[in-house]
């Protein structure tokens, strides 16, 4: 067995256009120099450490856009990422099992390495000849950028050697990841691949703090008119079990406005703004737009697993998700392959996706520069501050106080200290549970002085 297959068992059974007449900017040095001042020095780059605050204040744009750069770049590793979820557990490419932590508990070391060796011969196999798959198309493409050939006598070997390098490189993440301290956790992706794949359970979880901001009157019903999501995500495969029956979809936008209309937060649709520095997700957010200017609803489709023991709560949250946007519409069928799994697909209506508008923007370092009338009454980052250390967290905290209005409100699932600098307070924090007492997150709910 190699030694990929033995850490798969050792670790998993132990472009778009701004809103309105904003304008895209940078956050100033003026703001970034307190940042700089508050934090402890070990907790700065190593780069700025040692720099006078005269070559900080004269360096910093330059090193600014490097590092806008370096994050955008990425993007690539994420989208590595994705293909790596698909190998484990997708079924377009394969009619072999999936490797979940369950399947694993019940195979011995043999037939799980079996299933290993047949599904990775499958995705190589698909790679080679995508035909109409477009997860495989996408995976062909991320290759062949990264130099990988896909064509000719020695492309299948090559490609197989560089799939198992990402399949390994993906296990010591996680065996870190699970191994590191919560306070550790919370930056723990600062040097990892910016993956789109988003969950279920957090449209819940924002469902909840938000239920919370209305019960201790922090937003007023009707309140919400305006909104921004920070990586609102497209599924190459969905977070919560890695399903791939059905096209890459970005749900957070949509389950946003769902909760807001369904609180009364909102009274009308709300105009939301997607923040992202993904050109595929900006593209795919367009394309929905155009189709929806032409008639066109899009169709979200709600796998839930069958053998995992949701929260009775969540069960609910995702038995009602769609009501307030859409209609309930025919879903796409699993395939055997799949596992006990319930399905359920929304079509929102074309108005709704209208309102959604993408804007290409890395929230460390810019924001958009809007009148007073035009700022966010609440924005919402779940999964995305994780990805940088606490000096580029702060950077962005302050791009979100900038363009919320008084009294806005910040959620989050990753904790950022907000310095004095930075005109924003912690006012609670809502606790999810979503398999029993097992699974959960918090919630940091943040408002605008």
């Amino acid at each position: 067995m190699t030694r990929t297959r033995a850490t798969l068992l050792g670790v998993l059974v132990g472009a778009g256009v701004a809103s309105g007449a904003a304008g895209r900017g940078s956050i100033p040095y003026s703001e970034v120099e307190p940042i700089l001042t508050s934090l402890r020095q070990e907790l700065l780059p190593d780069e700025i450490r040692v720099w006078s605050p005269a070559q900080r204040e004269q360096r910093w744009p330059g090193w600014a856009a490097r590092r806008d750069a370096e994050v955008r770049s990425r993007l690539a590793r994420g989208d590595e990422d994705s293909i790596v979820n698909v190998f484990w557990f997708g079924t377009s490419f394969t009619k072999q099992p999936r490797l979940t932590q369950d399947r694993l508990k019940v195979l011995d070391r043999a037939a799980a390495d079996a299933v290993f060796a047949a599904r990775l011969s499958d995705l190589v196999n698909g790679i080679l000849a995508p035909g109409a798959n477009e997860r495989l198309q996408f995976a062909r493409s991320v290759l062949e950028r990264s130099g990988v050939a896909v064509s000719g006598s020695a492309a299948g070997a090559e490609i197989r050697t560089h799939l198992e390098k990402l399949i390994a490189r993906g296990l010591e993440e996680l065996a870190a990841y699970q191994a590191a301290s919560a306070d550790r956790q919370s930056t723990l992706f600062r040097d990892r691949g910016l993956a789109s794949d988003s969950s279920t359970f957090s449209h819940f979880a924002i469902e909840a703090a938000l239920d919370a901001t209305l019960a201790e009157k922090v937003l007023a019903p009707g309140s919400v008119r305006r909104v921004a999501i920070v990586g609102p995500g497209l599924d190459f495969t969905d977070k919560d079990s890695g399903y791939d029956f059905y096209p890459p979809q970005t749900i957070q936008p949509f389950a946003v406005i769902d909760s807001l209309l369904r609180l009364g937060l909102s009274l009308e649709t709300p105009r939301v703004t997607t923040f992202d520095v993904s050109p595929r997700i900006h593209q795919h957010v367009m394309g929905a737009r155009a189709r929806a200017s032409a008639g066109d609803g899009y169709v979200l489709q709600m796998p839930r697993a069958g053998n995992l023991p949701w929260n009775p709560r969540l069960v609910a949250y995702w038995k009602r998700f769609g009501e307030r946007i859409g209609r309930e519409v025919p879903s796409v069928t699993p395939p055997p392959e799949a596992g006990a799994v319930e399905t359920q697909a929304v079509e929102v209506r074309p108005a709704v996706v209208s309102a959604v508008t993408p804007e290409d923007l890395n929230i460390v370092f810019e924001r958009l520069e809007l009148p007073a009338r035009e700022r966010f009454d609440l924005i919402v980052a779940t999964n995305v501050l994780v990805y940088y250390g606490v000096f580029e967290q702060s950077l962005a905290l302050a791009n979100i106080a900038k363009m919320l209005r008084p009294g806005g409100i910040l959620l989050s699932s990753d904790f950022v200290f907000p310095l004095p600098s930075i005109p924003m307070t912690i006012v609670g924090d809502t606790k999810v549970s979503y398999l029993g007492d097992s699974t959960g997150d918090i919630i940091l709910r943040y408002q605008r002085q």
